[in-house]
């Protein structure tokens, strides 16, 4: 069953789920939002949907112990967001991590997940797209401590410009201090090319609706990640209908 939160009605959570397997699906649609949880032995997807066009500032901090969390960040809005997440992951537990920016006005975004005990794992995919007068810099940073032995850490981080952004700073940084560990990062960027949404229009697909294209292709939802979800339809809608405000 999906548990569903709207910071609008709660701007501070503190969630302690242990031994259950769980989606927990946490609208931002107010200024702020204060996120804790301590999850343990457990199954569980969050999903965090930025609904606010104005402003977002989310603290997040998390504890996982064993078990497997999946955390998503869907961010296609017109607001300026800060972000600062601190995740640390004990006791043989993993955490997939994947977000999602559209940026077309200011996005600070830190990130730090930490590998705190012996045979931890930590994947982070980070995805933005940025339009004209977009703005962010992001902050990424794996952590494996002294004495985490066989933890693994992987980052990706990758960037597509489109027009003239105000600023675009992504570092993807790693800090090792075991031997016996898994670790890499890794950055790419590319814009669009105006060529391809000639090509697309050539074939009959006006610009705007190109540029949605290849946007949407780059910051798609994994529908494996959703299929279960009671509230799949609702975010599916909320992420195209950001897409078409933001992009045209």
């Amino acid at each position: 069953m999906d548990r569903i939160y709207h910071t609008s009605e709660k701007n501070e959570l503190k969630l302690d789920i242990y031994n259950k397997d769980t989606n927990l699906i946490i609208y931002l649609d107010d200024e702020t939002a204060d996120i804790t949880y301590d999850i343990k032995d457990s199954e569980v997807k969050i999903f965090y949907i930025i609904l606010n066009d104005q402003f977002i500032d989310l603290k997040e901090e998390g504890h996982i112990s064993g078990g497997h969390v999946t955390s998503c960040l869907f961010d296609l809005s017109k607001a300026d967001v800060h972000i600062k997440s601190v995740i640390k992951v004990f006791d043989g537990a993993k955490l997939d991590m994947i977000n999602k920016y559209l940026v077309t006005k200011d996005k600070d975004i830190t990130i730090d997940c930490i590998n705190m005990t012996k045979d931890t794992e930590v994947n982070i995919d980070n995805s933005a797209v940025i339009l004209d007068d977009g703005h962010i810099e992001l902050t990424c940073t794996g952590k494996i401590i002294k004495d985490a032995k066989r933890s693994i850490s992987h980052q990706k981080s990758r960037s597509l410009v489109y027009g003239d952004p105000k600023h675009v700073d992504i570092r993807p940084i790693l800090l090792i201090e075991e031997s016996d560990v898994e670790a890499s990062h890794a950055l790419s960027s590319g814009t669009i090319d105006d060529d391809v949404l000639y090509y697309l229009n050539s074939r009959g697909i006006d610009k705007v609706d190109a540029l949605r294209l290849l946007i949407d292709s780059y910051l798609k939802c994994d529908e494996e990640l959703i299929k279960d979800l009671e509230e799949k339809d609702n975010i599916l809608s909320i992420l195209q209908r950001g897409l078409e405000e933001n992009v045209g």
